[in-house]
Formats: C-alpha cells, sequence, structure tokens
C-alpha cells in the first residue's frame, strides 16, 4: 500500500502584528482563551482547516491534505482577516510537515526489526506500542506498528514522502522473512503475562488469605451470640415486657 497524505501543516506572515482580543472579536467562528494558548484558533469547512493566528502575525495551519489546499485555506484565513478591516496580506508561505500513513503487507516482528536497524531504530514497548525509525540520511521519522501499519511525518513536500517509503521498503526487503510476525503477540516481542480469563473465571479471588469468591458460605454463630439474640427477643416481646411492670 502506498502512502496517503494524511495531513499538511503550513505556515505564512501577515506582515503585521495582531492584537488578538479585537481578531477573536470580530472574526467568525474564532476561539481565544490565553490562560491556555496564545493564539486565535479559526476553522474553515471547505477545505477542512484549522488555523492558529498568533499576535506576531504568524499563522499556522493544518488539516488539509494537498499542497493546493493548504494554500487555498490560507488564502480564505487571510481574506476573513482583511473583512474586519485589517491590512494583512499572506506572506512566506512554508509548508512545515506533511504526515502521511501506510501500511505494509504482513505483520512485523518489531523487537528483531529494531535489532535489524540498529542506532536509527529505538523500541520500547513499556512506553510506545511502535517503533521509531529514524533513517541517518533524511528527516523523515517512521512510526512502525507490529499490525504493518506506519505513520511518517517529517517531509517537506509529497513527492519526498514516496520516495523515503520506497527506499525503506527496499531496506526492509533486505532482511527477508526475519522480520515477519506469525501473530500480533510475537510482533510486539511480549509474552503474554498474568493468568488466562478462563482461569480467572473458575478460580476464587483470594487476597491476604481471604477468599472474595461470589458464592456465599454459611458461618456458624457462636454459641454466645445466639444467647444474645434470645434474651432481646424475650426483652421485647410483650409478654417480657408484661412480666417486667
Amino acid at each position: 500500500m502506498e502512502p496517503i497524505i494524511q495531513n499538511i501543516v503550513c505556515t505564512c506572515n501577515l506582515g503585521s502584528t495582531i492584537y488578538l482580543p479585537y481578531l477573536v472579536r470580530s472574526l467568525p467562528s474564532a476561539e481565544y482563551n490565553n490562560k491556555r494558548f496564545a493564539a486565535v484558533t479559526s476553522r474553515l469547512s471547505s477545505p477542512k482547516a484549522t488555523a492558529l493566528f498568533f499576535g506576531s502575525g504568524k499563522v499556522v495551519c493544518t488539516g488539509t491534505r494537498t499542497k493546493n489546499a493548504a494554500r487555498l485555506a490560507l488564502l480564505k484565513f487571510v481574506r476573513m482577516v482583511r473583512q474586519i478591516d485589517l491590512e494583512v496580506g499572506m506572506y512566506n508561505f512554508v509548508i512545515q510537515n506533511v504526515v502521511a500513513s501506510a501500511k505494509l503487507p504482513h505483520l512485523v516482528n518489531l523487537a528483531i526489526l529494531r535489532d535489524r536497524l540498529g542506532a536509527c531504530a529505538s523500541y520500547e514497548p513499556e512506553l510506545f506500542p511502535g517503533m521509531v525509525y529514524r533513517p541517518s540520511d533524511t528527516h523523515l521519522v517512521f512510526l512502525i506498528f507490529s499490525s504493518g501499519r506506519i505513520v511518517i511525518t517529517g517531509a517537506k513536500h509529497e513527492e519526498q514522502v514516496h520516495v523515503e517509503f520506497k527506499r525503506m521498503k527496499q531496506t526492509f526487503a533486505s532482511f527477508g522473512d526475519a522480520i515477519v510476525a506469525s501473530s500480533a503477540l510475537e510482533g510486539r516481542g511480549c509474552k503474554q503475562r498474568g493468568a488466562s480469563l478462563e482461569h480467572v473465571l473458575t478460580h476464587p479471588i483470594v487476597v491476604d488469605g481471604f477468599s472474595l469468591d461470589k458464592k456465599k458460605k454459611n458461618k456458624k454463630k457462636s454459641p454466645n451470640t445466639v444467647a444474645l439474640r434470645k434474651r432481646r427477643r424475650t426483652s421485647t416481646s410483650p409478654s417480657g415486657q408484661a412480666g417486667g411492670s
């Protein structure tokens, strides 16, 4: 499966500083909470995109999947700002990051793959379920999961994603079937821990020597407890009250 572009992050400059409280009051569908984040958030439905406006005049746009859609979204955001009587423009348009996803046709044994890739790869299943692969000759980062799914990030243009993904597949092909896992559990390089579900359902849970089984067991009453309850019944009965008077 070839990589599919999922998100493009791009930036531009408006050429002027912006007073954010005025922008959030005048811009439709804008949100601003300076205690959480020092930027005004605005959204478009077509193309589907989200923009962050900073007081310095910088704008960050995310959510589009093509370069043309990213540029069109920024142009629409700039037009919206112009409509509230602010003299701004779109300058220094730059694509900062292209995020893509792909799928290998087989499961991957991440522990073996990490050993084959050496220092370029890191895999800590206790912290993150995927392996992080950073080829030494590129700025791209690959997040590889045992299911065969791959997330690619760090590219500056779409062509770079396809070129580097092809090189990655060639590298993996040189390892042969050694990195192919027969199951997802083997792919994660983990052993199953803990009791099985059948064991948990058929055996009582014991904590500090006490059974927490749901079945109630008949407890034997001590003779003192039986005698005390009989005296209470006698004292509260009508015959007991008459005899006491």
